[in-house]
Order: C-alpha cells, then sequence, then structure tokens
C-alpha cells in the first residue's frame, strides 16, 4: 500500500522539510510520480521513519542512523549501542556536573533574594582566569580580548565564569584598573581537561565575601564595598591578597550585573 506525503506527515506528526531530510539522507525511497512528481511511501518508508524518530529521540545522529540501516550482522548492531552506551555516560556525568554547577549558581541567587549573607567569611574557591584584558579603561578598544573564547570548547562554556581580579594595590588606591577575562574553579579545571597555560592561578584562601551590583560597562563605583570595608575595620582585618569577583546574573532590561566578590583577608 502506498501513501501520499500528507498521509505521512499526519500519521508522524513530521513537516515536509523533516520528510524531505530522510529521503536527501538516502533513508527513504519514495516512488515519484512522473506526470504530478507527487512522492508516495510504503509501509517499510513509514516504518524507516518511526525507527529514525525512535533513534532521534535516543540522541543518535542521522550519520548513526544511516550506520544502523546498513549493519548486516548483530554484533555490529550491538558495537554500535555500545558505543552509544558509553556516549550516555559521559552525558550523564557532564549533566550531573551541571546540576551541580547550576546549584551554585542558585544558591548565591537566594541568597541575594533573601539578604542574607551579603557579607560574610569564606573560603575563595581555588581557581584559574583566563584574561581578556589587563587593561579594563581600553577594554572596548581592544580586538584582541576575546581569543580565550576561541579556545574554550563549546561543552565547556557552561561552567565557566565571567570574573574579575583587582590588585591588591589597585584596590586599596582604589584604581579602575583590573583585569577581566573568564575563569574556571580547580574542580572543573580537572573534570573538564583543561590546560590552564596562559591563565592567572587564583589561590584558596580566606576571604571577606559580599556581592555588588554594577552597571552593564562594568564602572565600578568604589563605594560599593563601603560595607564590606567598614567590616573589615570593623573586626580588625587586613586585606591580604587581589580582589577577585565573578558575575552572577545579567538582567538585561536594567543593564545591572550582580558580581560576587571575595576580598582576601587575614
Amino acid at each position: 500500500m502506498e501513501y501520499s506525503a500528507k498521509e505521512v506527515m499526519n500519521f508522524l506528526n513530521i513537516n515536509r522539510e523533516t520528510l524531505r531530510h530522510y529521503e536527501n539522507m538516502g533513508l527513504i525511497h519514495p516512488r515519484i510520480d512522473d506526470k504530478t512528481h507527487y512522492r508516495y511511501y510504503t509501509d517499510f518508508d513509514i516504518e524507516t521513519i518511526a525507527e529514525c524518530r525512535k533513534y532521534r529521540s535516543a540522541d543518535f545522529s542521522i550519520k548513526e542512523i544511516d550506520k544502523i540501516k546498513h549493519i548486516d550482522s548483530l554484533s555490529q548492531y550491538v558495537s554500535i549501542l555500545e558505543q552509544k552506551q558509553e556516549y550516555y555516560k559521559k552525558q550523564s556525568l557532564y549533566f550531573y556536573k551541571l546540576i551541580h554547577k547550576n546549584n551554585e549558581t542558585l544558591d548565591k541567587l537566594h541568597s541575594i533574594i533573601n539578604h542574607s549573607h551579603l557579607i560574610s567569611i569564606e573560603e575563595l574557591e581555588e581557581c584559574y582566569l583566563f584574561p581578556a584584558s589587563y587593561d579594563f579603561k581600553h577594554f572596548f578598544e581592544d580586538k584582541d580580548k576575546y581569543l580565550n573564547f576561541t579556545s574554550t570548547v563549546h561543552e565547556d562554556f557552561a561552567f565557566t565564569d565571567f570574573s574579575l581580579l583587582i590588585k591588591k594595590d589597585d584596590f586599596i588606591n582604589q584604581k579602575t584598573n583590573y583585569i577581566g577575562g573568564t575563569s574556571f574553579s580547580k574542580d572543573w579545571i580537572e573534570f573538564l581537561n583543561i590546560s590552564v597555560k596562559h591563565m592567572i592561578h587564583v589561590k584558596k584562601q580566606k576571604a571577606l565575601s559580599t556581592i555588588i551590583i554594577i552597571n552593564e560597562d562594568f564602572n565600578i563605583n568604589y563605594s560599593l564595598f563601603n560595607p564590606a570595608l567598614q567590616y573589615i575595620q570593623d573586626h580588625h582585618l587586613v586585606i591580604s591578597g587581589d580582589i577577585f569577583a565573578t558575575q552572577i546574573a545579567k538582567i538585561h532590561k536594567n543593564k545591572n550585573r550582580y558580581l560576587k566578590v571575595w576580598v582576601p583577608i587575614q
């Protein structure tokens, strides 16, 4: 029995572009009427399309599906599924880590919304900063500032943070000369097997943490640090290292950036 393209699309809830794509890939071979040029599909074509949908839902590529269609032994099929199983395991670990990363961000955001722990003493996690610019005053004029993006694999970007590093002396003297770039925690560096060459190492250390809100162009007003500096003074603490900050969120409509800042202390 044969079916028109419209009938097949209704049966399988697919569009004409998908149907034609399967044909172009050589997965199905409809009969084309010589006079009308209409395409007609057999039950085997429909079964093939249904199989394709099943495999696509299981994250098989069209190339992998085509390979399955041309295997000639059960052992070959087993081999393909075993390879896919390894892929699933890697993806499972990836998303498990991604859930952890997202939870870290959510914890920071909830603390802002609930107005809790806006100033606290905690450990700055060991991380590595890939600098985009060493002089933020000329950031928007520097054409090479995005070179670190090209060396970051697409999947790795989910684990990076947009970050700032302010040298201790520049912070104390309230200079707007800070380093900007992308950073990874040490745990993510190890998990993703990322080279730390050309990165700035930010060591694990005791720090005062706080949240500041700046505008879109990274124009930092040092008065935003007054509550943190007052806390340091009241508790007889000393700034002991470079200040590090990561962007938690950017609200595009009001152009606000929320930064979590760590001021190393002793």
